[in-house]
């Protein structure tokens, strides 16, 4: 009897730990990539985005124009990186991330969504510019990695990719895929001028009339005060563009560039996104689109960016 109750203990917590490994083995399966282009005429002809962190600022506002399916709706207000909602605290981590929060209504506020993201600088592996400037993400208020993955990274250069991969309890994978996909130039007049990664293809999700012009930095308003502002004076022209802290302050940088990245869920797509940067940080226009199992039914979402507070009188 004894022996027989031992043998069966025994093949219960062995079958548990065989069950337990793969879970184990992914959920310690972490693992984030950052590729440069190899070949400088890649490039050729665009710039090179550097880190902003000597200006970065938490508390940014944006207003958004919004489009879904294809139909106009309601505006967007993207409510600070950080600043405004409480942060997360990975007592495990030991990382303190702030909420990156979506807002679909101010009167009366309603959040759309959260992600808690945390920023850090590292030597870039870039000869020509070595500042690196990561974005982790630990997920959003309903739905927490294990780990965190890496969600955006600079400097920008034309081709460059990353990739990151964590877990969701202890079992499903998380996979994140980016790519500096096309340079807009200032001022184009035809989708010919767009510059386009080697090996890529690309079309922009708006028409060329559309791209919106580069926002002044209006400094710590409300959405209300933001809304206010006419649209000649949220708006500034390219030469007015320049990068404001640094080694290189002052330097004159135009043009966006697009950022693609890819969410996958358990090998499922379950996100395509694309974001356009300009050289201050400045995010025009994002282009998402949504699928089940992360929403009931695919949602293609087009955001134009209408208001900045940038980081000017920003306290922090």
């Amino acid at each position: 009897m004894q022996s027989t109750r031992f043998y069966g203990v025994f093949l219960r917590k062995t079958t548990a730990l065989m069950l337990l490994i793969p879970l184990l083995l992914c959920a310690c399966n972490e693992e984030t990539t950052i590729t440069y282009p190899e070949d400088p005429a890649g490039w050729a002809g665009c710039p090179i985005i550097p880190s902003p962190a000597p200006w970065f600022k938490w508390r940014q506002r944006y207003i958004y124009d919004v489009r879904v399916n294809g139909q106009a709706a309601d505006r967007s207000y993207m409510n600070g990186y950080g600043g405004y909602y409480d942060d997360y605290i990975d007592t495990a981590g030991g990382f303190v991330y702030g909420a990156n929060a979506w807002l679909r209504s101010i009167e009366p506020e309603t959040v759309d969504a959260t992600t808690y993201v945390r920023i850090t600088g590292y030597t870039a592996d870039f000869a020509l510019d070595t500042d690196g400037l990561s974005w982790y993400s630990k997920g959003n208020g309903s739905l927490r990695f294990d780990g965190e993955i890496l969600i955006f990274d600079y400097p920008l250069v034309l081709g460059k990719t990353w990739s990151s991969r964590t877990t969701i309890r202890r079992s499903i994978p998380v996979e994140f895929e980016a790519v500096v996909a096309a340079y807009i130039p200032a001022g184009i007049s035809s989708s010919d001028d767009i510059v386009v990664a080697p090996g890529r293809t690309y079309t922009p999700p708006i028409d060329i009339a559309e791209i919106p012009l580069p926002l002044a930095e209006l400094g710590g308003m409300t959405f209300e005060e933001l809304d206010a502002v006419s649209v000649a004076d949220a708006q500034i022209p390219w030469p007015e563009v320049r990068i404001q802290a640094g080694p290189r302050a002052g330097l004159n940088v135009t043009g966006y560039y697009v950022i693609q990245t890819q969410l996958k869920l358990a090998g499922i797509t379950v996100m395509k996104q694309e974001l356009w940067k300009d050289v201050r940080g400045f995010v025009p226009v994002y282009d998402i689109h949504e699928y089940p199992p992360l929403v009931g039914a695919a949602t293609h979402t087009i955001r134009l960016a209408r208001r900045w507070t940038g980081t000017r009188d920003l306290s922090y």
